[in-house]
């Protein structure tokens, strides 16, 4: 079988196994630069395990980008040449990063400047809720639940459903509490 031939079958079975479109998109370009320099028939652990040390070498990769390679290589020998293929690289460690908080009052002046109340309240939601755009643009009304104070998000990252807390509504502003 061609590599490209292979690839396709590997964006099948991805998809039959309803793995995001995004997912699909970054494991067959893994694929598909590997196999512009290797024949499906160097497509073993030794072979996989230098040519990511080569490209980590070469562009200094993040830990996350190294092991989609690795994960790439090893869904891909398990969906297509049906064989289980270990990458002997061990699992690289991510850098721990403090994520950037606003404060209040940061948060205050960026609500302000907004004249749409609909962009003031996807805003407010998305910082009082810890939502992500995505979960704040499907929201419909019917996941509000303003009696218990949550919100249902449904479909986020990974195509889970999940609750979180509504903040909590200050009739003196007429604005949510953030």
């Amino acid at each position: 079988m061609k590599s490209d031939d292979m690839i396709q079958r590997f964006r099948e079975e991805m998809m039959l196994r309803r793995c995001s479109p995004r997912t699909i998109k970054t494991y067959t370009g893994v694929l598909k630069a590997f196999f512009r320099e290797h024949s499906p028939e160097n497509f073993q652990p030794e072979v996989l395990r230098r040519y990511i040390l080569e490209k980590h070498v070469r562009k200094d990769f993040s830990a996350s980008t190294l092991n989609i390679l690795k994960q790439s290589f090893q869904a891909f020998s398990r969906m297509v040449l049906k064989r289980e293929v270990v990458v002997p690289i061990p699992i690289p460690k991510r850098a721990k990063r403090l994520p950037v908080v606003f404060s209040r009052l940061e948060i205050d002046r960026l609500l302000e400047q907004i004249k749409n109340h609909k962009h003031w309240l996807m805003i407010a939601l998305a910082y009082g809720a810890g939502l992500r755009v995505s979960e704040v643009t499907k929201l419909m009304v019917g996941d509000l639940d303003f009696e218990r104070g949550l919100i249902h998000i449904r479909q986020s990252k990974g195509g889970k459903d999940g609750m979180t807390l509504l903040p909590p509504w200050s009739p003196r502003k007429g604005r949510a509490h953030i």
